[in-house]
């Protein structure tokens, strides 16, 4: 790096300049106008050549090194030097590198770095991603060059207004401009890291919802303005046919793209709203801008003109890369609601539940990390995020009525309670959390990042406890205990477990899944609230105390129980259909019976 640096202030250089003591043995530097080049036996070997290879034209030494079998290939400069084995060079439409291009499943490097744009026609990144390379877009790979400009832009427009007050002192300017530099840039590489775990993420779970791909493609093409034929993604059928016969989804690839697509349609459709003018999202502009630029004019940052513009953007943004390309289509076509509800909705899980510190978190963990630890975490935590949203939404219009801060101040509950929850627990439930912490350990996860983890879906029941307790007057640390009491020894997390094995390839049965397992922790809740009801005065506040208090609801009410656990005996017993699923009706009729005891 030095001597490119070094070459790129000297005056009239050229690589004929290069320093040849810094070139590894058998390299060196070549004009592009010779005859031939010799090939070196370490050039043989780099480039994974023919050992009767001992020269090569140019050229041919170019395709050479875009087909070595290496870690990395970075392209830079300028040129299309990768196109798919469909297309012709003259569609390519770059006549200077015709003798040296490649086609995408030619490719050996395990992963790509776009540099330069146009490097790769989009159907040769297709093609080079559907032969297991790893692979973008030029535009994911090169966004920080777009995103550092954007907020160079936004920060002068900011920075000239206090000029123009007075605040700031015009010989000052330049350099309290320079003095935001490093933070800029730590801000927009991180944006690129949170890109590119969508993408992985995506990639990795993209085969659980073809479907659902395939709704938001058409849902883009009516209401965004995609042309799949231009942005070369395949048509249902084509991309059907794909996963008929070789078990694949969409390519990272076609994934940048269509997240490009989400991002913009979710800004644009909270632009349109009035969104972005609640209170608290000034929090937003805060965590946009540089700390020095805060703590200096951070007064001022509401009077922005681009207000409005950057917090929709930054909403839109998180949206897509904590819940993925699909999460907030999928929370619409589901509740019925428009965008700027489900952004609020996301605010609000996202605090409560330490969504955007487990992100963090989780872009912050070690290469070697398992994909597996990496996988799992991940995905859980959208799933968390995707219940958390729809109940929110679907709380007798909560989200649609009430400021942000408010809400969070009302459900401020969940937050003391999921730092509690394993004071609330029975001994079957802290086995279950005792699992999960095992394998974070064994996975070798931050200790933070596995609290978070473990709390999600165990501290997901406690929107129910709250909500019940605020309805019948109890104390949610009081009703706690007995939730999970009662949710043990009903074995609510066994018919959890069988709600999740139904089949989700339509909206229909993905809407039953979602029905279904909302009636069932509210049951669950209102069945904990039965049992305090009965023990009222006592107001157990630990596991011993919810036990007794179970046990004693359970002697007074023998039918009842009889029943549930008669019903449950036979959902577990239960013949799966020709799909290896347990039947809709069963659990349905599990769940009538659980709702009559409470």
């Amino acid at each position: 790096f030095e001597e490119r640096v070094r070459l790129y202030k000297l005056r009239r250089s050229s690589w004929q300049d290069y320093n040849r003591e810094l070139i590894s043995e058998g390299g060196g530097v070549y004009s592009r106008g010779l005859k031939s080049i010799e090939i070196t036996p370490q050039v043989r070997e780099v480039l994974g050549l023919e050992d009767d290879v001992t020269e090569l034209a140019p050229s041919e030494l170019l395709s050479a090194i875009l087909r070595a079998p290496v870690d990395l290939l970075y392209n830079g400069g300028i040129g299309t030097y990768v196109k798919a084995s469909t297309e012709t060079n003259a569609q390519v439409g770059d006549k200077a590198n015709d003798a040296l291009r490649v086609n995408g499943n030619e490719l050996r490097a395990k992963i790509v770095g776009e540099g330069g744009n146009l490097g790769f026609t989009q159907l040769g990144r297709v093609e080079a991603a559907r032969n297991g390379v790893i692979i973008n877009t030029d535009a994911i790979d090169n966004s920080a060059g777009v995103e550092t400009s954007d907020r160079e832009v936004n920060i002068k427009i900011l920075v000239d207004r206090l000029v123009a007050r007075g605040e700031l002192s015009p010989d000052e300017r330049a350099s309290f401009i320079e003095s935001l530099r490093d933070e800029v840039g730590a801000k927009v590489l991180e944006t690129n890291v949170e890109q590119n775990v969508l993408l992985q993420g995506e990639f990795n779970y993209g085969t659980l919802g073809m479907d659902v791909y395939k709704r938001l493609m058409r849902d883009l093409e009516k209401h965004a303005g995609l042309n799949r034929t231009v942005e070369f993604l395949p048509t249902d059928k084509e991309l059907q046919a794909r996963f008929d016969t070789t078990g694949e989804m969409l390519t990272r690839p076609e994934l940048s793209v269509l997240a490009a697509y989400v991002k913009i349609y979710l800004t644009h459709a909270l632009e349109e709203t009035d969104f972005a003018d609640d209170p608290y999202l000034e929090g937003l502009l805060r965590e946009y801008f540089p700390a020095p630029l805060v703590e200096r004019f951070g007064e001022y940052l509401n009077s922005h003109p681009l207000r409005k513009e950057i917090i929709c953007t930054r909403v839109a943004n998180e949206m897509v890369n904590l819940g993925g390309i699909t999460f907030a289509y999928r929370a619409v076509e589901e509740t019925s609601v428009g965008v700027d509800a489900v952004a609020r909705a996301f605010i609000i899980a996202r605090e409560l539940f330490e969504l955007g510190k487990a992100a963090k978190l989780h872009r912050e963990l070690p290469a070697h990390t398992s994909l597996d630890a990496w996988n799992t975490v991940l995905h859980d935590d959208q799933r968390v995020l995707d219940r958390v949203v729809r109940w929110f939404i679907a709380e007798r219009g909560v989200v649609a009525g009430n400021p942000l801060s408010s809400l969070l101040e009302r459900f401020g509950d969940v937050v003391e309670l999921r730092k509690n929850l394993p004071a609330y627990l029975s001994d079957v439930s802290r086995a279950r959390v005792r699992s999960k912490r095992d394998a974070g350990e064994a996975w070798g996860l931050p200790e933070e990042l596995i609290v978070i983890w473990i709390r999600g879906f165990e501290g997901y029941a406690l929107l129910d406890v709250i909500r019940s307790a605020r309805d019948n007057d109890f104390k949610a640390v009081e009703l706690a205990p007995i939730y999970f009491a009662t949710y043990d020894r009903f074995k609510v997390d066994e018919l959890l477990g069988l709600i999740s094995e139904l089949p989700r390839n339509d909206r229909w049965e993905t809407l039953s899944r979602q029905a279904l397992r909302g009636s069932l922790y509210e049951t669950a809740a209102e069945l904990a609230t039965s049992v305090a009801e009965e023990d009222a005065g006592h107001a157990p506040s630990n596991p011993e105390g919810a036990l007794q208090a179970l046990d004693s609801w359970i002697k007074n009410h023998p039918t009842r129980v009889g029943n549930i656990d008669r019903i449950f005996e036979e959902v577990r017993n239960a013949e799966p259909d020709s799909a290896s699923h347990p039947r809709l009706a069963v659990i349905s009729v599990a769940l009538r019976t659980l709702s009559s005891a409470s």
